[in-house]
């Protein structure tokens, strides 16, 4: 009996190692505890006791920016949704994350929603255009402007593929035709305008049966545009930017399933349109709450300055050169 009941007391090898885990991980949950308490809520918190490197604080509110949508079609949500598109303010959301060290949360607003919640301190920055401005002006929301939006001005070129043997506008008659997006002001309206300039009318385009019948071939930038002049069936020539052709290299385009290359001598140029600007929002304005902490604007204010050196892709998806930020206090002006 004295034998039985010592083996039944004695703790089997499976529980023994559970109450070692469990031992340990309160040891580790008490440590991580303790070193949030006076620590970088980065690192060693309860929400992260492996001390794991993190962008921000997991409780840590987003700072909200809102963006006006009514400006241009293309600032519509619905739209870019739509097309399984990132929106063009993605990737100056993730450079102020980056550089605030903090979540950043872009907010797509009318004007008058933007002015109120400027107001109630809910946003503590918004991008509107100039006539965004004004109304968010008239209903009184007390904010200041901290950064102005340059527009950049894009060239359209139309190319053909070097080995279709079109060397002239006219010769596009009854060709498909490459072309951006409806609405595009630099590789849709620029380009078709520049067509006419030539002497062929867009209804003299053939058009393309797939993917919508009725809808010219339509690509969303101008390397999806480039590779399929190049390498596409049946699509001879399109628009593509001259930034993006000048950057190619003058010889060793290649085909391949995955990550075809191109370069300029798989092309002809046919045409240069005339500049135009592409900003996604006109005459763009930043704004700052007045509730907004002063080190927050600005550390924003230095991230818009500095954007066009750090990163000028995120501009770009916008339509903008750069953020002027006025110098000076005198610069600075509020709403009220």
């Amino acid at each position: 009996m004295t034998t039985s009941s010592s083996r039944s007391a004695r703790p089997r090898p499976g529980r023994r190692s559970r109450d070692a885990l469990v031992r340990c991980l309160a040891m580790a949950t008490s440590a991580a505890s303790l070193l949030g308490c006076g620590a970088n809520l980065h690192r060693g918190t309860i929400w992260n006791p492996f001390g794991l490197d993190v962008p921000f604080a997991p409780t840590q509110d987003p700072v909200r920016v809102g963006i006006e949508v009514q400006s241009t079609g293309l600032l519509e949500p619905q739209r870019w949704a739509a097309l399984f598109r990132l929106a063009p303010w993605d990737a100056l959301g993730r450079r102020m994350m980056r550089e605030l060290d903090a979540p950043v949360q872009f907010e797509p607003m009318t004007a008058d929603q933007i002015a109120y919640h400027l107001e109630s301190g809910r946003l503590q920055f918004a991008l509107t255009s100039r006539a965004g401005y004004q109304t968010i002006h008239d209903l009184g929301a007390d904010c200041r402007q901290i950064a102005v939006a340059v527009a950049a001005r894009r060239q359209t070129m139309i190319v053909a593929c070097a080995a279709s043997g079109i060397r002239t506008l006219p010769e596009l008659r009854g060709k498909r035709f490459a072309i951006g997006w409806p609405q595009d002001a630099h590789l849709d309206a620029a380009a078709f305008r520049c067509l006419e300039e030539g002497g062929v009318s867009p209804d003299e385009l053939q058009r393309e049966l797939l993917p919508v019948p009725g809808l010219r071939q339509r690509h969303a930038d101008s390397a999806s545009a480039a590779r399929q002049i190049a390498y596409g069936l049946g699509t001879p020539a399109g628009a593509i930017d001259a930034a993006y052709y000048d950057a190619l290299p003058v010889r060793g385009g290649r085909w391949a399933v995955v990550g075809a290359t191109v370069s300029k001598d798989q092309f002809v140029v046919l045409a240069r349109a005339h500049p135009v600007y592409v900003e996604t929002i006109d005459d763009g304005r930043f704004l700052a709450s007045a509730g907004t902490a002063p080190d927050l604007v600005q550390r924003t204010e230095h991230v818009l300055a500095t954007l066009h050196q750090s990163d000028a892709p995120a501009l770009a998806a916008l339509g903008l050169e750069r953020f002027r930020v006025p110098g000076g206090t005198a610069a600075v002006q509020r709403t009220r």
